[in-house]
């Protein structure tokens, strides 16, 4: 379609290692209140193809299930490239580069032009480790009274504005153990090896340079240190929890607009 219009395709992929992929799928979907799995459960899951809270069917599209196995997932597009499409697997922060500028790179762009800078307030934020705990608490609170996360209005800035609400600036969360991470380094070794000899022409190693190593991190959680300390995340969570269901209840409340309502909300 591309070339038929007068385009040239470019596909550009960062590639990130199963490490720090799966532990952001982990804080990404636990925010959105998909699960309130452990993070050993939700690794476990992972390493199965199993991704939680994620329908097997985009419409009529079956979705992968091997989305953490780069050498199988990104068969159909190792393929296309070997018969002429432009495709680049980008390993994400090399060499410590802002992914931003390898972008450029990729694309042979100058990172020297005058780039308009990105709002703060469209910045990718993340809970810290305070906000992932209590983002689990509260989901298993949901799930408890069958509050579906779909309902729930804006639910991804929820854990964050409580962060800022609480003033806490915790480090960012990093759940594994020495022994999970060996356990999930060692389950895709070999397919990582076939992966890199074909994007890269090198190993996985040269190609996540030593300063990109998320093997070498330090496990990174909240435990309350206390019980008083536990009484006050639990509250938190209720009021969370609170708020939650007067929303609901204030939508089901609330007369279903009429039609010449919508077309005229202002007559």
């Amino acid at each position: 379609m591309a070339d038929e219009a007068g385009y040239e395709l470019h596909i550009v992929i960062f590639i990130r290692s199963q490490l720090d992929y799966i532990n952001s799928r982990y804080i990404y979907s636990l925010r959105r209140f998909y699960h309130h799995q452990t993070f050993e459960q939700f690794v476990d899951d992972a390493l199965k193809g199993r991704l939680k809270n994620e329908k097997t069917k985009r419409g009529k599209i079956e979705r992968r299930q091997d989305v953490f196995d780069f050498w199988s997932y990104f068969q159909p597009l190792l393929k296309a490239r070997d018969k002429g499409l432009k495709v680049s697997f980008l390993p994400f922060r090399q060499g410590d580069l802002d992914p931003f500028e390898q972008f450029i790179f990729a694309i042979n762009l100058s990172t020297e032009l005058s780039w308009k800078p990105c709002p703060q307030r469209h910045y990718n934020r993340s809970p810290g480790t305070r906000g992932v705990w209590l983002a689990r608490l509260l989901s298993q609170l949901l799930k408890e009274r069958n509050i579906s996360p779909k309902v729930i209005e804006n639910s991804s800035q929820i854990i964050l504005k409580e962060e800022q609400r609480q003033l806490w600036r915790d480090p960012s969360f990093w759940g594994y153990s020495r022994k999970l991470t060996k356990k999930v380094t060692r389950h895709f070794e070999k397919n990582n090896a076939k992966f890199a000899q074909a994007a890269w022409n090198c190993s996985w190693d040269e190609a996540f340079s030593k300063s990109n190593k998320a093997e070498h991190r330090r496990r990174s959680v909240y435990t309350p240190g206390s019980i008083e300390t536990e009484m006050r995340m639990h509250a938190s969570a209720q009021r969370l929890l609170g708020r939650i269901m007067r929303q609901q209840s204030a939508k089901k409340s609330s007369p279903p607009k009429r039609l010449i309502d919508l077309i005229l909300p202002n007559r």
